[in-house]
């Protein structure tokens, strides 16, 4: 039970420098809030328990001028009290989930968001670019963002993070190691003409239809990154 309380009290302490706008503890705050709150919601002499630990003399004990005496008029008001908390923290966890996003210049879908960089680079500087944003290289997991893309992003060939340079014909997403769950290859393709090991679309301009590249050569490229 003290360890319970310690938890209880350091959480609403935290609250305080929680309003402050600081990302991090506030997402550690909810979690840990949210946790606290479930747990004890319907256990009201718990609740009581937990908020007076601490603040009992011998004069009774008190919360937010709730006093022992009228059991149940306490009770109510410690779970009206830890009502008004959590939705507090919950108003907060709007406010933040609003300002979610994508930055400007990148476009927004499935809960990513893409970046399409006309300078050319070869596939490895490209990679590199793409984690100086925090993302990589396009991973087209789905028909839909496949056809997405092809309607939003400008259709000129662009690298994405598909190669076979470990194992060739074994075609994996370099920065995950994983098999791709979504191909659009271009009909005779990948056909690895002149050691050609990494991917790129719209060979065909028409259906956007990926094609295998050597890695050297320099095209263009869209960055993904998780919008959270």
């Amino acid at each position: 039970m003290a360890t319970s309380c310690r938890v209880f009290l350091l959480s609403a302490f935290l609250l305080c420098a929680y309003a402050q706008n600081d990302g991090i503890l506030k997402k550690q705050l909810s979690d840990l809030h949210y946790q606290l709150f479930k747990s004890v919601q319907n256990k009201t002499s718990l609740v009581k328990m937990i908020a007076f630990e601490t603040q009992c003399n011998l004069n009774g004990c008190s919360f937010n001028g709730c006093n022992d005496e009228d059991s149940n008029t306490c009770e109510n008001q410690l779970m009206k009290k830890l009502t008004q908390i959590q939705k507090s923290v919950d108003s907060l966890n709007n406010a933040k989930n609003l300002t979610k996003g994508c930055k400007s210049g990148w476009k927004a879908y499935g809960g990513h968001c893409y970046l399409y960089i006309k300078t050319p680079h070869n596939w490895f500087e490209a990679q590199m670019k793409c984690r100086e944003f925090g993302g990589t290289l396009v991973q087209i997991d789905s028909k839909e963002e496949n056809d997405w893309l092809l309607k939003t992003l400008p259709k000129e060939r662009s690298w994405l993070d598909h190669t076979d340079v470990g194992t060739e014909g074994t075609w994996k997403l370099f920065s995950t190691g994983r098999s791709p769950t979504f191909t659009n290859w271009s009909k005779g393709q990948p056909d690895n003409r002149g050691n050609q090991d990494c991917a790129c679309n719209y060979y065909n301009r028409k259906t956007g239809a990926w094609d295998d590249v050597t890695c050297s050569y320099k095209l263009g490229f869209i960055c993904e990154i998780s919008d959270s």
